[in-house]
């Protein structure tokens, strides 16, 4: 079962730029220019699908 892909942390819900490279995949944002790279299109998904990150805050120095 294929994960479906959601938007991108940036907000961008349209077609993504996707490449096949030899021996990897990649996707890519036209808006933000993230990028995730995987062996397989299910590992695609789950890269692009991760939760952003939280940026440090200010205590957890």
């Amino acid at each position: 079962m294929s994960e479906k892909i959601k938007p991108c942390h940036c907000g961008h819900e349209g077609e993504l730029m996707g490449m096949r490279h030899s021996g990897f995949l990649s996707l890519t944002c036209p808006k933000c220019n993230r990028t995730v790279e995987a062996f397989s299109t299910e590992g695609l998904a789950q890269s692009w699908n991760k939760p952003a990150p939280t940026p440090p805050q200010e205590n957890d120095r």
